[in-house]
């Protein structure tokens, strides 16, 4: 099985990444992480496989963002694989929700933490891992949204809704993550909240259709283990 994701060097949570890519490793997933080659210089001391890419929104967001779209194309290229992102803790089966949801795809909802993990509380404002396949992947158009930014988590399962795919998830905790300050502000928000609108149509102000859509999809997602 493969994971990607795009690590961020000089992340504040370093050792959350490393622990991330550890409980990812041990849940049997070969490891992948896409960069620019200006980052992969700089994250030479994590043991994944790198992929480098030009797809990036830097001209957008001010760093190399790596867009959702250079993620589709790896799916594509290398097969069906579990984009997350890079501080995001495997914690439960993850496989035996991948195996239930083939008929189309799998996002997940993660469990947050400060210190201690018997007292996680699942964040329900967004989703950080999915499981496509390479069918799937082939349905996405391209997108200016990047992982380490917002609404590209509701963008995806948006298009996948739109395209009549069916969209699973679990109810077990699955995926975990340790608090941090929020990486992003309103400002970044707003910026991809009008990409996502632009990009899929939708006429409302950005907070109207990203709260939409998140009904949208919590409506449609069919528990499956």
């Amino acid at each position: 099985m493969i994971a990607v994701t795009s690590l961020a060097p000089g992340h504040k949570n370093k050792d959350n990444q490393k622990k991330a890519i550890k409980s990812w490793q041990d849940a049997g997933f070969t490891v992948y992480s896409i960069n620019s080659t200006e980052e992969i210089d700089k994250l030479k001391e994590y043991e994944v496989e790198f992929v480098m890419t030009t797809r990036t929104g830097e001209d957008i967001y001010g760093k190399p963002y790596v867009r959702l779209d250079a993620f589709r194309d790896f799916v594509k290229k290398n097969g069906d694989a579990l984009i997350i992102n890079s501080d995001i803790i495997i914690t439960g089966d993850i496989k035996t929700a991948i195996e239930k949801s083939k008929e189309g795809a799998l996002i997940l909802n993660r469990y947050d933490y400060e210190e201690d993990v018997s007292k996680c509380k699942i964040f329900k404002s967004g989703f950080d891992a999915f499981y496509i396949t390479k069918e799937v992947a082939k349905i996405l158009p391209d997108t200016k949204l990047a992982l380490g930014q917002c609404h590209w988590d509701y963008w995806l399962p948006m298009v996948l809704i739109m395209n009549s795919v069916k969209i699973f998830t679990s109810k077990s905790v699955l995926i975990m993550h340790k608090k941090h300050d929020l990486q992003y502000d309103f400002a970044s928000w707003t910026k991809t909240g009008q990409i996502f609108c632009r990009e899929l149509g939708l006429k409302g102000n950005e907070k109207y259709e990203s709260t939409r859509a998140h009904m949208k999809i919590n409506a449609m997602i069919i528990p499956v283990w």
